[in-house]
Parts: structure tokens; C-alpha cells; sequence
């Protein structure tokens, strides 16, 4: 049917294309030939030309084929703990919406919630905040949030891929993602960033110095940012108030499944003690679940309920990330913006701002991960260029990495994109609006609170 429509000669014209391509790639030094196919896989994610899985596995296969890394660099998204993170989490997502404890935790939220669109996503967000002090992965409370965000829309009544709808899944998945850039362990960049900056400079980032110079601007204030933009784009009044429907009894399936996520979390919240990385204790929750004789995973769910779109989407995130690391293209980019950049003798916050804006454009290129592996070895030429002290130069990685301009640039987004419908263009109104914010007032309000405070002078 589909040959009958295209016709072999348009099949084969592809084809033809594709082969000249490739061969004219070829021809390019290597570095050139890396930087033109991550380039392609970055326009054509965040414009969306082609469904995201199409284009990783494209990215996938021309690089290969380009010889522009390694096949283990290439795949490296596929045993990388965010894939497994992703993986694990649609498959609890299912078992959380299944079982009915998704829309219990609805319920119970949305009778504390109140009759406004903004009281519902303060409230949102403000979990997802608290949650970032106790459990250290973005991917683990995104995955946990999401269900409950979907059964709390439908229980205030908001209608599919409606205004308020989006606006409270976006809640969810920004005030658990975005500000836990201020905290410490509460996101991978940031323990990157700790690690590199400590094993490269000796500087070592405490928890308590981390928290107090970044969580007032880029944790509180930038959750409360969030709510009002959301609010200003999404506002839409709740259809209806709580139902009764929490009063019914708890059925074995919720109790066994709410065992389950208690238990996870206990996991993920000491993570410090044993070291296990998120990933796996989800992993391990998703095998608990979908064992036969326990019955939580509903039988034919695996082919019929998963979307392994977003899946196939992460690993060619994290892949491209992976390449643009092992070819040095991002030590290029950055140390070129180095050159180009006006930093100026004394002005301190232009050339703060700066760094802020650098940080950002690399994870562009990098995602949000790739940021501080490719900025901290840069950092002692970048204070030197600035007139910035070390620690300052290495702390203002965190005015970027908890600045996403497009969704493929986190996982935790997405994830949530899938999992819970989000349109692309929604997602990028909002967070090119938070980025400009971001860049704008918090990073020179960021500044503004270091000289207040004395931090790192």
C-alpha cells in the first residue's frame, strides 16, 4: 500500500539522496562532519520536522556510518541510568494510574488546592520542590509527579490538551526539574559540577555554601516565576472542585503499589548511604511490579499501554551528548564563544551574565548534563578572561544548567512530554519565556545576592 503510493521511483530517490549525503560528509574532516549531523539532530528536535524517535534513530545511524565516534559513544544513551530512568518510569507510571493510587493522591491534593488555577499550581510546584530536598533524582520525581498531575487535572475537570491541563503537568514537571539546579544532590549537573570543580581546582563545593548562594534566586525565587508564568499563559479556572470518591476503600492493588513507591523512595532518599544510583532502585521497582504472581502490572500492558518513544528519544539525547564530549566539539564551541565574548576589565556583572549565557548556549549543544563536563575545564581561562574569581566562574554554570530553552535538553522533560502529551510548542513558549527571565533578572539578581552575602569574594 504505502510502495503503491510512493512509488519506486521516489523510494528510490530517497534512497539516492541519502547515499549522496553521506558520501559528500565523508569527504569533510572529522570534527566538521560531527558538528554538521549534531547540529541537524538538534534543528530537527527542537522544531520537530520529524517525531523525535525518527530523528535520534537517523542521528543513530548517519553517525555511524559518518564514523564520527565510536559505536559505544554513539549508543551510549542505551546503558546510560536515564534511559533505564525513563524505561523504569513509564512502566510505574502505568502500574500508579492502574491501580487507582493516581487518583486517590488527586483527589487528596485537589481538595487542598482551592478553586484558582494558580493556588492548584503553587501547590504543584511546591511539592515538587520539597520534594528535591529528599529524593536526589529529577528523573524520580518527574516520574512520580507526572501520574499524579494527569489524575489531578481530569479530577478538577480540566479537558484533554486544555489550557489548564497543561499548565498543571507543566507544573509539575518544571517545579520538580528546574530549581533542583540549587541543591546540591538533588541533580546530576550539580554533582558533575561538584566533582569535576573539586578533582580539577581542589575547590570544594559544600552543600550548605551551595545552597545558600544558589537556592533564594535560582530555587525559590525561580519556582515562583514558574507559577506566575504559568499562570499568565495556562490560567484557566478549575471546572469543578474535589469529589467524594477518596472515601472509598484502599484495594489490595493500591496498598501493594503504594508499599512499592514507599519503598523507592525510602531508596532514593538515601541514596547517600548506599550509593545505589535512582535508576536501578527504579528499575527494580518496575521488576517487582510486573512479576506475574504480585499483579500490579496489568496483563498485555508491556504491548498495548508503553510508548517507547520517549525512550528511543533519551538514548539519542544522551547519545549526541556523548559525541559532542568525545570529539572535543564542545571545548571548541565554548573556548570559541571565549574569544567572541565582550568581557570587559571591572564590570563584573556583564561579564557574570556572560558566563550565565555561555552556560546556556552549551547546553544547547550539550544538554544540561554535558554543561559543567565541558565548562569546568575552561573555567580557570574564563576567570582569567572575566577578572571573576574561580568559584565564581565555576557557580555560574548553575544560571545554565537550570535553563532549558528546548525540551530535549533534560530528560525529566522528555519524559514528562510523552508520558503526559505535552505539545512541543507549549513546552518551548514557556521555557524560552523562563529562559529570557532567567537570563534577564535572575542571573543579575544571582549576582546582586553573592555581593550581598559576600559569596565567593
Amino acid at each position: 500500500m504505502v510502495l503503491r503510493r510512493l512509488g519506486p521511483l521516489k523510494i528510490l530517490a530517497a534512497f539516492a539522496v541519502l547515499v549522496a549525503v553521506i558520501g559528500a560528509l565523508s569527504a569533510l574532516p572529522p570534527s566538521m562532519r560531527a558538528g554538521i549531523v549534531v547540529a541537524c539532530a538538534i534543528v530537527f528536535w527542537s522544531t520537530a520536522v520529524w517525531p523525535e524517535h525518527i530523528t535520534a534513530i537517523a542521528f543513530f545511524l548517519i553517525a555511524l556510518l559518518l564514523h564520527i565516534a565510536p559505536p559505544e559513544v554513539i549508543f551510549a544513551g542505551f546503558s546510560s541510568p536515564a534511559f533505564w530512568m525513563v524505561f523504569a518510569g513509564l512502566i510505574l507510571g502505568v502500574v500508579v494510574r492502574s491501580s487507582g493510587l493516581a487518583e486517590r493522591l488527586a483527589i487528596v491534593l485537589t481538595g487542598r488546592a482551592g478553586g484558582s488555577f494558580a493556588t492548584v499550581a503553587t501547590m504543584v510546584v511546591g511539592l515538587g520542590l520539597a520534594l528535591t530536598f529528599v529524593m536526589p533524582s529529577s528523573m524520580g520525581r518527574v516520574v512520580m509527579l507526572v501520574p499524579i498531575a494527569v489524575s489531578l487535572t481530569e479530577q478538577l475537570g480540566y479537558r484533554p490538551n486544555s489550557k489548564g491541563r497543561t499548565g498543571i503537568i507543566m507544573a509539575a514537571v518544571l517545579g520538580a526539574y528546574l530549581p533542583s539546579g540549587a541543591v546540591l544532590p538533588a541533580n546530576l549537573p550539580n554533582i558533575v559540577l561538584a566533582a569535576s570543580a573539586e578533582q580539577i581546582y581542589g575547590v570544594r563545593l559544600s552543600y550548605a555554601a551551595y545552597f545558600i548562594s544558589t537556592f533564594p534566586v535560582l530555587g525559590l525565587l525561580k519556582a515562583i516565576v514558574i507559577v506566575g508564568l504559568l499562570t499568565a499563559f495556562y490560567g484557566e479556572r478549575p471546572a469543578r472542585a474535589a469529589g467524594t470518591a477518596a472515601a472509598r476503600p484502599w484495594s489490595d492493588q493500591e496498598r501493594a503499589t503504594a508499599i512499592v513507591l514507599f519503598l523507592s523512595f525510602a531508596f532514593w532518599s538515601t541514596d547517600f548511604l548506599h550509593r545505589i544510583s535512582p535508576a536501578w532502585i527504579a528499575l527494580g521497582a518496575a521488576l517487582v511490579c510486573m512479576i506475574p504472581q504480585i499483579g500490579l502490572f496489568p496483563v498485555g500492558a508491556f504491548n498495548k499501554d508503553l510508548n517507547f518513544v520517549p525512550v528511543v528519544h533519551t538514548a539519542g539525547i544522551i547519545g549526541l551528548g556523548a559525541v559532542v564530549a568525545k570529539t572535543g566539539l564542545g571545548d571548541r564551541l565554548s573556548q570559541g564563544f571565549v574569544l567572541i565574548a565582550p568581557f570587559a576589565d571591572g564590570a563584573h556583572l556583564q561579564n557574570f551574565m556572560l558566563l550565565g549565557l555561555l552556560s546556556t548556549l552549551t547546553g544547547l549543544v550539550t544538554t544540561t548534563t554535558g554543561v559543567p563536563a565541558v565548562l569546568t575545564p575552561l573555567a580557570a581561562g574564563l576567570s582569567k578572561a572575566s577578572g571573576l574569581p574561580l568559584e565564581a566562574v565555576l557557580m555560574s554554570q548553575t544560571v545554565g544548567f537550570t535553563n532549558i530553552i528546548f525540551p530535549y535538553e533534560g530528560a525529566p522533560i522528555v519524559f514528562a512530554m510523552h508520558a503526559a502529551g505535552l505539545r512541543l510548542a507549549e513546552l518551548v513558549k514557556v521555557l524560552v519565556a523562563l529562559a529570557l527571565i532567567t537570563l534577564l533578572v535572575l542571573s543579575p539578581v544571582t549576582f546582586a545576592w553573592w555581593q550581598l552575602i559576600g559569596y565567593p569574594w
